[in-house]
């Protein structure tokens, strides 16, 4: 039998346009008839030199987002996601920062919020009822552009599947840039600034953390003699960096795995909130594994 030809959705080129610009950088078309076509693109890096190991005693200093610069606009970001808990952590991480916050519980109350409320920048999440992010965001995209309205509003899609394409399924549905779940709070505000031109007011944290023998007698098993609200709630104190809120937690674990409240709270005095973020992942996939 004979092969079939199908033809492209031509947004291979659309997709590798926006992936360019998402970098800062700019793509260059030259096409000669009958020879063909070059794309040239050009990206802002830097020499790195020499990679130097990071110890104990050159490690930066941690950077803590505090505020926004004075002198900028208050903004409005919608929060569509079908988790309440989800929607929560977002909210926390946000509104410190003086956002002013939307919530959507599916993709068909996103357009309805986004028509009303007009946001800067909405956070999509992929997987929600009724409509999922992708046909949200482009029912959003093909109303935006029916009403003439500009500049058109940024969209994060956050998800929590690692698939290789779905990166490019969430560009080719009008996406602006992409977050993997669990999201943390360095890459959400990193995303959110970059998209919305902000200017962020930092507070140095000068304690290094340090690595030692009880790091690593620390399994995600572990945690398992608790609940798994428990340790969902001491993913989101670590996700939000709120050592009162983790330290009020750990006092909560039995008197018989003392061993283990000690560990945790070396990590946390110590700074080592990824640890804690690495262990309370690990775990959540084997409770909902």
């Amino acid at each position: 039998m004979g092969q079939s030809v199908v033809d492209g959705t031509g947004l291979g080129l659309t997709i590798s346009s926006r992936f360019v610009e998402m970098l800062r950088g700019n793509m260059i078309l030259c096409s000669a008839l009958g020879e063909g076509s070059t794309f040239r693109v050009s990206l802002p890096v830097a020499v790195v030199a020499e990679t130097v190991p990071v110890t104990q005693h050159n490690r930066p200093a941690r950077e803590k987002v505090v505020g926004l610069m004075s002198g900028q606009r208050p903004h409005c970001i919608l929060i569509a996601d079908d988790n309440r808990l989800n929607r929560q952590i977002a909210r926390e991480m946000l509104s410190p920062l003086g956002f002013e916050l939307w919530e959507a519980e599916n993709g068909e109350e996103a357009v309805s919020q986004w028509s009303v409320h007009q946001p800067d920048l909405i956070l999509m999440d992929i997987r929600m009822p009724i409509m999922d992010g992708y046909d949200a965001t482009e029912a959003i995209r093909s109303q935006a552009q029916a009403k003439g309205q500009t500049p058109p509003v940024k969209i994060i899609a956050v998800t929590a599947a690692v698939l290789d394409q779905e990166p490019e399924k969430a560009i080719a549905a009008g996406c602006d840039d992409f977050l993997s779940k669990p999201v943390q709070l360095n890459q959400l505000l990193e995303k959110v600034g970059h998209h919305l031109d902000l200017a962020y007011r930092f507070d140095v944290l000068t304690t290094a953390p340090t690595i030692d023998a009880t790091t690593a007698t620390l399994q995600p098993q572990s945690l398992l003699v608790m609940s798994d609200s428990w340790i969902r709630s001491l993913h989101r104190a670590a996700v939000l960096c709120n050592d009162q809120e983790m330290e009020i937690l750990l006092e909560q674990i039995p008197d018989q795995h003392q061993q283990l409240r000690q560990t945790l709270l070396e990590q946390i005095q110590q700074l080592k909130l990824e640890v804690i973020l690495e262990l309370t992942e690990a775990a959540l996939l084997g409770v909902e594994g």
